[in-house]
């Protein structure tokens, strides 16, 4: 019993310095910035530090200016001297390294400037020429633009010879059915079978 007691105060320092940690980390980031290396201070030696260290770096990173980025990695590069087989600070120190170095010195090429393209309307004999282009919309006020409506086009049926001609009548009186020829009757023989 005395083991779980202990266990539910450790896990309940640990969540209090927990959020304690992210309560300093919102707010502006100069207050944040003045804030931190107090917040470190606070926690070295115990069990959270390494958790604070990680925070405070990963909202450095996230800041996304140089100087934000460079204060990262220096806060894990001394981290990683205190604590070597952390795995966290390992890889956020190594990620974060990586990043600047492929960062450092690239700028992004400047786009060419856009090509400009004159188009000049076709040259007819006898019509006025001008610089201006006229929407007579624009220069008679009573003229209105026409509005864009919605429309359902209704497919039309199609039409085939079949349809457009009328049907034939039928005959009145049907033609008598034509008897079926079942070949010569066979013979017969007595009326006695012989």
């Amino acid at each position: 019993m005395l083991p779980t007691l202990l266990d539910k105060l450790k896990e309940q320092e640990t969540q209090e310095w927990n959020n304690r940690i992210d309560t300093s980390l919102t707010g502006e980031a100069d207050e944040v910035r003045a804030a931190y290396p107090a917040l470190l201070e606070n926690v070295r030696g115990q069990a959270i530090e390494t958790i604070a260290i990680e925070k405070v770096a990963q909202w450095l990173w996230e800041q996304e200016d140089e100087a934000s980025r460079h204060q990262a990695v220096t806060l894990l590069e001394q981290s990683q001297q205190r604590f070597p087989d952390d795995y966290v600070i390992g890889t956020y120190l190594q990620q974060f390294r990586t990043s600047l170095l492929s960062s450092a010195g690239f700028v992004l090429p400047e786009p060419p400037p856009p090509e400009v393209i004159e188009i000049l309307p076709p040259d007819t004999e006898g019509a006025a020429t001008s610089t201006e282009t006229v929407d007579p919309a624009a220069a008679d006020p009573a003229v209105e633009k026409p509005k864009p409506t919605l429309t359902t086009e209704v497919p039309k049926p199609t039409t085939t010879e079949a349809v457009d001609k009328p049907d034939p009548k039928p005959d009145p009186k049907p033609d008598p059915p034509k008897p079926v020829d079942l070949g010569p009757p066979p013979p017969t023989t007595g009326g006695d079978g012989n």
